[in-house]
């Protein structure tokens, strides 16, 4: 998604419009944002995301971001058919069970017979490490909206194996 790295740079937990991101701050950096600036462990905002380890903190898209993105997306769409017919905001659920767009990545988003955000999955290997660092492997991928027979792939010479496993 475009500019997503970029937001995420340009975090400020100073922002009093966010107390969120405060939080987060102070508990991924392991400090407190103090009125003593000399005090030992205090926040400084000058922490960067990308220090922090992939286990806890992606500055990438990941799937579970881009399904929140995907829902916003959604609804906004939804608010948007909503004002153009001017209808009162009571009136979301229709609205939204007939939102069909496609988003800034090119997805075709919509809703199924179930009122699932319907689209697609990367399979994706988790190879881990001692050191507990990760790396994420796309193997396949899932797509209900592609024919018959193609809509599930995976490359099993992509999967690596951890050494306890029998495959």
């Amino acid at each position: 998604v475009k500019e997503f790295h970029h937001f995420l740079l340009n975090l400020n937990p100073h922002s009093e419009a966010d107390g969120f991101i405060r939080l987060f701050w102070q508990q991924a950096f392991g400090c407190q944002f103090l009125d003593v600036e000399t005090e030992e462990g205090s926040c400084t905002g000058e922490e960067k995301l990308e220090s922090l380890p992939g286990a806890f903190f992606e500055m990438q898209m990941t799937s579970q971001s881009y399904s929140i993105y995907n829902a916003v997306y959604a609804v906004a769409h939804a608010l948007h058919a909503m004002f153009v017919k001017e209808h009162t905001f009571s009136l979301l659920q229709p609205f939204l069970r007939n939102i069909l767009f496609n988003n800034s990545a090119g997805t075709l988003c919509f809703f199924n017979e179930k009122r699932e955000l319907e689209g697609g999955f990367d399979i994706i290997n988790w190879v881990t490490f001692p050191n507990k660092s990760f790396l994420r492997v796309k193997v396949g991928k899932m797509d209900p909206q592609a024919p018959l027979g193609s809509d599930f792939s995976i490359d099993e010479k992509s999967i690596t194996w951890h050494q306890s496993f029998n495959q």
